[in-house]
């Protein structure tokens, strides 16, 4: 029904409109964006709870809107779509409070708050998509939007970690743009669902496919070693933005990465299955190296550093290497990997819980102490109490202690990887499961020196700006500190909630509903799993303080950027030139062949030219000739006509002459007619008198009358002779 499909677009328009809203109307007062951000953002948490509400019922809901050449905005949203959107809505709508109060004094507050609720509507949007097309379109305006909020300070600092972020960003959507493009040639369609058995049919390698989608949703996620732009971003972004970017924006890339390995790289043909077995397990092998790699890397790096947000930057990085591992294991044991699936999604959850939480104490930290160096700190449970509190919470969290929230999920974690050893029966294998409790045991150390750093030994910072916490801070921890202690100690039912997210995968769901019913989180076996790695971490921590480690600054040459993207940068850019000095040359090259031939061809022209021009002239000449002649003759013609118009005035007189003549001649002859009878009257008589003619009987009237007529006879002779 329409009516019940729009409420799809309301969560994602809610902050866009609010973020319009912010930028066209320039009011002055500086509640007016705050009030503007909460009020959307709480919008968009009451729609996005509507929409959950209605899948759970049954209710299908799907929008479709702006087709062009077969593509456009298709929403319907999965089970881990509309979770995750509610929790990340949740989760910005708390942000969005604690910015009220942490943001009193900021710079450019409309700025902020417009890009913050721009970023919500591309992360909502990201996870109500149903293609991939939608899915991108969401993904880039949340990437973009965000740019503002990391280069919000405008330092230098700031800066740098915007074009780093920038660029970083650009290029991963480049790479899944691309990738998105190969799926829709491969399969014709963007749409998320299975497409292995498609691609397998087709002879297109996934491992290609798989590659591009891993760059693209792994630069987001902070995975090593396309991580280097979080530290900078993390640093550099306000609090409240930081825990957005931390606790939510990367969550798309987990999303992405999830949905693109479980649901599009699942297969539906029972021909193709070994082979797309294979591809499944082989792409899990990978993704558990990658995992390890990204987890112990983060922890390393998180030991070492001196700034609070820093520190949990790489902490979060390490995070990632969790989610991946349980990824990696659901890959690995294919249909039987429900529980590591359930994992992964149980751990990103979590993650968004402590990431935000602790990214918002550090802000709470620096506005009263004013520094977020561990040797400007100290000391602050006595003043900030409730933070202490709070902190440690969320540091439990993080190790996975039970009653907190990241109990359950490690646990999770730490079975999938046991059963990943035993399916496979490698030693490297086994070896994975070690390595996990090695990297929580590096997690335990760097948290024990985060907060014995702030919050134990005595304050060496200046006077505390503040003494106590707002009450809108305490508020917004208070109710992150809730949901923490709720997860922590209901852990199998918030499994049993994520395991429904394995609807539409590849994972057997019969083989999940009977593992799900075996694990038992309150047995010694999970405390062991938890309470071994944080002793070790004690003792790592003990270690690296005897042995100065915090204190050790390992050399740029060492770090990622310079061991991986600098000499990639400086091979690629060789290239670059190398290519580009011979294309030079080329186009030279052409240049000069080109100007060759065109001077030929011009001269050629300018020939073909001349001649045209000698054949003008000639033309002209000629033809000014004729136009002579033709005046001459037209002149000729004139003065012939003015002599034949003479004479035929001559010739006219000369007839009016001649009919006047005529005239008298007739009339004489008509008087000579009338005395005819006279005299034939006279001849009668005479006859009888006399009957033979003789001389004596001609008159002179008759003489007069044979003579008049010879002369008339005599005038037409030689007139008319003229005349014809």
């Amino acid at each position: 029904m329409f009516t019940r499909d729009i409420l799809l677009l309301l969560p994602i328009l809610a902050p866009i409109l609010g973020a319009l809203l912010l930028l066209l109307n320039p009011a002055r007062s500086w509640l007016w964006p705050r009030v503007v951000a909460v009020l959307a953002a709480f919008f968009s948490l009451v729609a996005l709870v509507v929409v959950f509400n209605l899948r759970q019922a049954g209710t299908i809901l799907q929008l479709n809107l702006l087709h062009v050449v077969d593509y456009g905005l298709s929403f319907r949203p999965s089970f881990l779509g509309v979770t995750l959107a509610v929790a990340v809505a949740a989760l910005w709508f708390l942000a969005s409070i604690f910015a009220v109060s942490f943001l009193k004094s900021t710079h450019s507050p409309r700025r902020f708050f417009a890009s913050f609720l721009l970023s919500m509507g591309g992360c909502v949007g990201v996870f109500l998509a149903n293609d991939y097309f939608t899915f991108f379109v969401f993904f880039e305006l949340m990437t973009f939007a965000a740019y503002p909020l990391v280069v919000h300070a405008e330092s230098d600092h700031a800066r740098r970690a915007g074009d780093i972020y920038l660029y970083m960003s650009v290029a991963g959507g480049l790479v899944l743009l691309f990738g998105i493009l190969l799926l829709v040639w491969a399969t014709g369609t963007a749409e998320i669902a299975p497409k292995l058995h498609v691609l397998l049919e087709r002879g297109v390698n996934p491992y290609i496919l798989a590659f591009m989608f891993l760059v693209g949703f792994g630069l987001k996620m902070g995975l090593v070693p396309l991580h280097i732009w979080l530290p900078y971003t993390y640093v550099s972004a306000p609090a409240p933005a930081t825990a957005m970017l931390s606790g939510a924006m990367n969550k798309t890339g987990v999303y992405g990465l999830v949905v693109f390995l479980t649901v599009t790289l699942a297969n539906k043909s029972e021909t193709l299955a070994p082979a797309a077995t294979l591809v499944q397990e082989n792409i899990g092998l990978i993704l558990l190296g990658l995992g390890l790699v990204t987890m112990l890397m983060g922890g390393f790096l998180a030991l070492m550093q001196s700034n609070i947000k820093r520190l949990l930057a790489y902490s979060s990085i390490s995070q990632m290497g969790y989610i991946v591992l349980a990824l990696a294991s659901a890959m690995y044991l294919t249909k039987e990997g429900g529980l590591a699936h359930t994992a992964a999604i149980f751990h990103a959850f979590n993650h968004a819980l402590f990431s935000t939480t602790l990214f918002l104490l550090g802000g709470v930290i620096y506005m009263y102490a004013g520094s977020l160096l561990f040797d400007r700190l100290g000391g602050l449970a006595r003043f900030l109490p409730f933070t202490a509190i709070a902190a440690l919470i969320a540091s439990l969290s993080v190790l996975g202690l039970p009653g907190f929230a990241g109990f359950g999920s490690k646990t999770l974690i730490h079975k999938a990887l046991v059963a990943v050893a035993e399916h496979g029966d490698s030693w490297w294998l086994l070896m994975t499961e070690k390595l996990f409790v090695l990297g929580s045991a590096i997690t335990a150390a760097y948290f024990i020196k985060l907060y014995l750093g702030i919050f134990f030994g005595k304050f060496k910072g200046a006077e505390l700006r503040y003494r106590q916490e707002g009450w809108l801070m305490r508020t917004v921890l208070g109710v992150l500190c809730c949901g923490m202690l709720l997860v922590g100690m209901f852990p199998g039912l918030a499994m049993r909630f994520f395991s429904l997210a394995a609807e539409g995968t590849f994972v057997n769901i019969t083989y999940l509903v009977k593992k799900l019913a075996t694990v038992d989180f309150w047995t010694a076996y999970a405390y062991g799993g938890v309470f071994w790695p944080f002793a070790l971490g004690i003792i790592v921590f003990v270690i690296a303080k005897y042995c100065r480690f915090f204190a050790w600054k390992y050399p740029k040459w060492l770090s990622v950027e310079a061991l991986v993207f600098r000499p990639a940068y400086n091979f690629f850019l060789m290239l670059c030139c190398l290519y580009a000095t011979k294309a030079d040359g080329g186009i030279c090259d052409v240049y000069d062949r080109g100007g060759t031939i065109s001077g030929r061809l011009l001269r050629q022209v300018k020939r073909f030219d001349d001649l045209i021009d000698e054949g003008y002239e000639a033309v002209g000449h000629g033809t000014s000739q004729i136009v002579e002649q033709a005046r001459q003759l037209d002149q000729g013609v004139n003065k012939a006509y003015q002599d034949v118009g003479g004479h035929a005035h001559s010739v006219a007189h000369g007839m009016s002459m001649v009919d006047t003549a005529a005239d008298e001649a007739y009339a004489l002859v008509g008087k000579a007619a009338t005395r005819v009878p006279e005299g034939l009257n006279k001849l009668e008589g005479i006859g009888s008198t006399a009957s033979t003619f003789s001389l004596q009987n001609v008159t002179i009237g008759s003489l007069i009358v044979a003579v008049i007529l010879l002369m008339i006879l005599t005038i037409m002779y030689i007139y008319g002779g003229q005349v014809l």
